[in-house]
């Protein structure tokens, strides 16, 4: 699951345009600029790159302002492992 959260976070990174490096796990959405558009965006791109069905709602539904970045990741490491059977 290491490799998933840093191959998760460093698209992250890429679809915000900034480096890995700078994205310290206790950025909160507002921290990063996040909205639900642009969260959609980086969800589409991570099913793309990861082959991995996400749903975007439950997502938005779990996250708001001020969930931090390892929240961000980890939930979306739950909806990729329960949507894919992993």
């Amino acid at each position: 699951m290491d490799n998933l959260y840093q191959e998760i976070k460093e698209i992250i990174a890429e679809e915000l345009k900034i480096p890995a490096a700078r994205l310290a796990d206790d950025l909160t959405i507002e921290d990063l600029g996040l909205d639900s558009l642009t969260l959609a965006e980086i969800l589409i791109v991570l099913q793309q790159k990861l082959g991995k069905t996400i749903q975007a709602s439950k997502l938005i539904q779990q996250s708001n302002r001020d969930t931090c970045l390892s929240s961000l990741i980890n939930n979306i490491i739950q909806l990729v492992t329960a949507e894919n059977g992993i």
